[in-house]
């Protein structure tokens, strides 16, 4: 109690206004029988308020096609969705690559000569002449080994050499020189 004594002399003494401070009421008091009336005046006030407004409020209008659009295109380029989005896409991707049938490539054994011969003479530019050579030689170890075949009649020969010589241009045979 002593020291109490104490601290409110030596309150005092320092500053006088905040020991009258001390001294008054805080002023929040509530009004007698304040809580008594007021669950009727809420509910009076609001009866008083849904009669003046209407029951029904009018809806906003929704959105424009190209609003919706630009939200969502909004929302994807967030990273979270975007992240995801291309995470997707690469597997997609990847599962396209990986599960897509393997091309079955025509074995040469199945191409006819006619095939054989329409794409040496349309490609004919494309062949290197050590390519070439090398072809010619194995045409005539080919040649030796079917000379113990019979061998076609001149006249088949000539015959063939003209229809060649008939169908090269003047253009394909400087090129060739």
């Amino acid at each position: 109690m002593k020291n109490q004594e104490e601290l409110n002399k030596e309150l005092s003494e320092l500053s006088p206004f905040l020991q009258e401070l001390k001294l008054k009421d805080d002023g929040l008091r509530v009004p007698a029988y304040y809580f008594d009336n007021l669950s009727d005046e809420v509910w009076q006030r609001l009866q008083e308020e849904s009669q003046l407004k209407p029951q029904t409020q009018p809806r906003p209008a929704p959105p424009a096609w190209w609003a919706q659009w630009r939200q969502l295109w909004n929302m994807l380029l967030q990273p979270q969705y975007g992240l995801s989005l291309a995470s997707v896409a690469v597997l997609v991707c990847v599962a396209i690559f990986l599960l897509r049938p393997a091309q079955v490539e025509t074995p040469l054994a199945q191409i006819t000569a006619e095939e054989a011969s329409q794409y040496v003479t349309s490609n004919i530019d494309e062949f290197d002449m050590a390519m070439l050579e090398e072809l010619s030689a194995k045409a005539e170890a080919e040649e030796k080994s079917a000379a113990t075949s019979p061998s076609p009649n001149d006249s088949v020969m000539d015959q063939y050499l003209e229809e060649i010589i008939d169908e090269i241009d003047l253009e394909d045979l400087e090129d060739l020189l």
